[in-house]
């Protein structure tokens, strides 16, 4: 029988309340995955204003909860930092300070980026690199 807590908690999020490291690719960038987004948006907004700075971000992306396979901490931020100036402001309607965050409803696209160029210098490091998700 499985209690209640096991069927409210994702699995990801079981996982890293268990202190067990969670692969880069279990980050919630997937349309399906709003519910573990949304909490992990939570983590990252610490203010609750709807805003993450990229220090807000790597704080919790780099915490030790997520591993990141052969790659060393400055490919990961490298990977980061390009994500995120490419998802701030993808709606192109902000301007000045907001314009330096990403909003709510830019952290998904934020996640997607940011996987996909993870696995991009995963691939790097190990010789496979693969642009097949590329258009």
């Amino acid at each position: 029988s499985r209690d209640l807590h096991t069927l409210i908690v994702p699995h990801t999020l079981q996982l890293q309340l268990q202190g067990a490291m969670v692969s880069f690719e279990e980050l919630p960038w997937k349309q399906d995955q709003l519910d573990e987004r949304k909490a992990l948006f939570k983590e990252c907004d610490p203010n609750g204003n709807y805003y993450c700075s990229l220090a807000e971000i790597d704080n919790i992306l780099s915490s030790g909860k997520y591993d990141y396979g052969p790659l060393s901490p400055e490919q990961v931020n490298s990977a980061m930092l390009h994500a995120f100036n490419e998802a701030k402001n993808f709606g192109g309607e902000e301007r000045g300070c907001p314009a330096d965050y990403i909003e709510h409803r830019e952290f998904r696209v934020f996640l997607e980026i940011f996987v996909h160029k993870v696995q991009d210098k995963e691939h790097e490091v190990d010789g496979t690199l693969d642009d097949s998700y590329k258009e």
